[in-house]
């Protein structure tokens, strides 16, 4: 069951891939609004109802089964209520998480390690980082270099991504967009007290990347050697 629940979440969630220029109008201008029905808007609620129902009969088994583990029912619990998540379906989802949270503090003295494993800190759900940049012609390749961009934000209650700003980049421009572009659109479990679903401020992620720098030839040193040659 969990399987086949995410192979549709990766069907609605994939890895990165750089948008097309006809659709970067539509990917920065947010949910605002009432969006049209597309068939690709039903194949994405298509996607939602197949994996929660395969997520809900996981749930079932696992409650079901008296040699079920907390630990067990709780891995089970726990993603479906990430899915809700996923899917921006924060009733759902903060209900379910409320349920674990109890659960795993009904689990004795192992209680706050559980909990803190689960809901101790932000944990990425989808983070679609870009791919490394492409290479250069062959003539045109170096040695590779080890690149970086660092980035500050906060998290909403509900796992999403605000306030981003970019703290350093090397080589800088690069992959600045990228990455920003790619956080933009990551969902996190957020951390969870007794009060509930908590913010986050001040994160920070570094992204590490191989490029290749371009070297423009040491026409002084072709000289040198040409002269050499022609001695």
């Amino acid at each position: 069951m969990n399987g086949i629940a995410d192979t549709y979440l990766l069907e609605r969630f994939p890895p990165y891939s750089p948008p097309q220029k006809a659709e970067s109008i539509s990917l920065q201008t947010g949910s605002t609004g009432i969006a049209p029905i597309t068939p690709r808007a039903t194949t994405v609620m298509n996607r939602f109802s197949k994996g929660e129902k395969a997520l809900q009969h996981a749930v079932r088994i696992r409650l079901d089964d008296p040699n079920s583990t907390t630990q067990e029912k709780v891995d089970a619990l726990t993603k479906l209520a990430d899915w809700y998540l996923l899917f921006k379906k924060m009733k759902r989802a903060r209900s379910l998480y409320t349920h674990v949270f109890d659960l795993l503090n009904a689990d004795g003295d192992e209680a706050p390690e559980l909990v803190a494993s689960y809901f101790g800190k932000p944990v990425p759900l989808y983070l679609p980082l870009p791919s490394l940049p492409l290479p250069p012609a062959m003539q045109l390749q170096a040695v590779s270099k080890l690149g970086y961009v660092e980035l500050e934000y906060d998290l909403s209650p509900e796992g999403e991504v605000r306030n981003l700003k970019t703290l350093a980049s090397e080589p800088p421009g690069m992959m600045d967009l990228k990455v920003r572009r790619a956080l933009r659109s990551a969902r996190y479990r957020p951390r969870i007290t007794r009060e509930g679903l908590q913010p986050e401020h001040g994160l920070t992620l570094k992204h590490q990347f191989r490029y290749y720098p371009r070297h423009r030839p040491d026409t002084t040193q072709e000289t040198d050697n040409l002269q050499a040659s022609q001695r």
